[in-house]
């Protein structure tokens, strides 16, 4: 026990040293305190108002809907976990077995303590304290189901939290190679994103009714609802026997005096923890056997890559490390996979309407440039050997668009190639225009962002997650990977406007849509010459402190 307790004071002690460190870090964990403070806060007025008096919809009873929902949302927010746990591969929790190899604490202990500092964090803190809360809301359907839920409420906690460290040391045993490793982060992110659309994709086809204290707001007719559970019963039964839902299916085995799948569940619960414990034990042991083995292993390379096809010129040769770099950078990857996943999820809604599929094309323009935004943070230290070769921020800035517009023009003309296959528009003149419009839309969007992009990575550089753990946060810098997204988009609304004027000149006037395509496209690439001049412009004036703030921000990576 005092080893456990060692361990948790040590994973606070850390985060304190960290905050006295970092401005960014203190501000970071004040921000995170207030958003769980609002979730407590919110929480618990909403289940004290809804608790004396919660109304279904007609047809629906109280008991079954509210099991319906907390099996639902309690399994939604487990998977979630796993998933943010999966991404987080690597490096996402700041006490890791790795930090106790030279200590000699036995396994188990060090197991149970490992866990135990999970339960300490702030996020289980306010899952269990928001959970508790949440009893009552059950008020009404009696003492012993508050109570059921007070205990349910660290039981499911600890739940998540297992399964969470679980599927985390499984993989971090499992995948050691760098392709394992950026394959897993690429299927990760997919799913994550695809889990986020899932609210909205379907949403609209689950509404509720509820009423607080006598006010009430129709969302959907009770007969809906009442079919929506019938049809998805078998479903919720499924889940609430499983390790996702159990815990917040227990109160309700009280309401009806279901004793045996009270224990049954609770069962099911011992068990995932005991299955959770003992497979964090054998990969305790198997990384001790495994730690050094990748370090020896040979690497072969064949030829110069992209060295020996792009120009000969020092534009040229910048744009060919780029190039070597995105095709092992996990971390650059993601944001190029946005624009797929969101004309996927545009087609799916689309129901028929090309206009609606087509405007995927400016979404995914809006995210294409994104990471080149803070593109000299992700080459690190490799930005050194260009300042001692005295290489010209024109040069550098002329390199990296070459790769980024071809790429991302090509992308944008193949998607909407895709697009227009599936909406059937290949014989419609109107289809035609309208995609061209979209088209010089989207272009816009993408060269205008690229040109933001060429001038204000040269001067807002901060902190980006290693290439080893591309979904860890660096310390003190959350803050400031949140912030500087929004500027980048903020700018990009304000150049934009010259867009914004022609379509509204076309739509006054009734002139041919494909004039907003061409507006665009010469918005686009005015912005993307002036962007990438100021940039080098920029580069070669900071070339001495980006290099200082790149070797800072290195050290945070380690």
């Amino acid at each position: 026990m005092a080893e456990m307790a060692t361990i948790v004071r040590l994973k606070w002690a850390l985060m304190w040293a960290t905050m006295r460190k970092s401005v960014w870090q203190t501000v970071n964990f004040v921000l995170t305190g207030l958003i769980g403070l609002a979730v407590v806060i919110g929480i618990g007025v909403f289940a004290w108002k809804f608790g004396p008096a919660p109304h279904m919809p007609k047809g629906v009873d109280l008991t079954d809907g509210m099991r319906f929902t907390m099996v639902l949302l309690g399994s939604f927010l487990t998977l979630f976990v796993i998933i943010i746990q999966m991404m987080l591969v690597g490096g996402g929790t700041s006490i890791s077995a790795k930090r106790f190899v030279l200590f000699g604490i036995e396994d188990k202990t060090l197991q149970a303590g490992l866990i135990a500092a999970s339960m300490a964090g702030v996020p289980a803190i306010v899952g269990i304290v928001s959970l508790v809360e949440w009893s009552m809301a059950y008020r009404k359907l009696g003492a012993g189901v508050v109570v059921a839920e007070v205990v349910a409420a660290p039981l499911a906690i600890l739940t998540i939290c297992m399964l969470g460290r679980m599927v985390t040391s499984l993989l971090d045993t499992l995948v050691r190679t760098k392709h394992g490793q950026t394959v897993l982060y690429i299927v990760m992110f997919l799913i994550f994103l695809a889990i986020i659309e899932i609210p909205a994709m379907f949403g609209g086809a689950i509404g509720g009714s509820v009423a607080v204290d006598g006010s009430a707001a129709i969302v959907a007719s009770g007969a809906q609802i009442s079919n929506v559970m019938h049809s998805m019963s078998g479903v919720v039964t499924v889940l609430s026997f499983t390790p996702l839902a159990a815990a917040f299916a227990l109160p309700f085995d009280v309401v009806g005096g279901a004793w045996g799948a009270l224990l049954i569940r609770l069962l099911v619960l011992v068990a995932t923890w005991a299955l959770c414990f003992a497979i964090g034990l054998w990969c305790l042991k198997r990384e001790r056997l495994l730690t050094g083995s990748e370090e020896n292993r040979a690497v072969k390379v064949k030829g110069i890559g992209a060295f020996g096809w792009m120009p000969d010129s020092p534009s040229g040769a910048i744009s060919a490390r780029l190039v070597t770099y995105l095709r092992h950078d996990p971390r650059q990857f993601f944001t190029l996979l946005m624009p797929l996943l969101f004309m996927v999820i545009e087609l799916l809604g689309a129901g028929g309407e090309a206009d609606f599929a087509f405007s995927s094309l400016i979404l995914g323009a809006l995210f294409m440039n994104l990471v080149e935004s803070n593109g000299l943070a992700y080459d690190g230290r490799g930005f050194t050997m260009q300042v001692f070769a005295g290489l010209r921020g024109r040069d550098d800035r002329l390199g990296r668009v070459h790769v980024y517009a071809v790429f991302s023009l090509a992308y944008l003309a193949v998607m909407a190639l895709v697009l227009m296959a599936f909406t059937s528009g290949w014989g419609n003149e109107s289809h035609w225009m309208h995609l061209f419009a979209f088209f010089g839309a989207a272009v816009a969007f993408d060269l205008v962002g690229l040109g933001i992009a060429e001038s204000m990575s040269c001067v807002a550089i901060y902190p980006v997650p290693s290439i080893d753990k591309p979904f860890a946060t660096p310390q003190g810098r959350g803050l400031a990977q949140a912030v500087m997204p929004l500027a980048y988009f903020a700018l990009m609304l304000v150049l934009v406007l010259p867009l914004g004027l022609v379509t509204t000149l076309v739509a006054f006037n009734h002139w041919p849509s494909w004039f907003i395509g061409l507006g665009g496209i010469v918005n686009g690439v005015v912005v993307l010459i002036l962007g990438t001049w100021i940039g080098g412009k920029l580069l070669d004036k900071r070339q001495l402190r980006i290099l200082a703030a790149l070797d800072s921000m290195a050290e945070l990576q380690q």
